[in-house]
């Protein structure tokens, strides 16, 4: 049985949510946040646990 897409997103979310605020988008001089498109590999163990990867490479030219 596939995993459930929300425990999927909560996974992510979650693990986003436990970085530290260096490493999240920042409020700018003039009010406006920075924003960046969120993605995550998620591993799940079995049927029922979750593991959002927290580090990944860059395989850039």
């Amino acid at each position: 049985m596939a995993p459930d897409p929300d425990a999927i997103a909560r996974c992510v979310l979650d693990t986003f949510d436990s970085l530290p605020d260096k490493r999240k988008p920042r409020p700018r001089s003039h009010g406006a946040r920075e924003w960046v498109p969120l993605a995550g590999i998620v591993l799940s163990k079995g049927n029922r646990s979750l593991v959002c990867l927290r580090r990944y490479a860059c395989l850039c030219p």
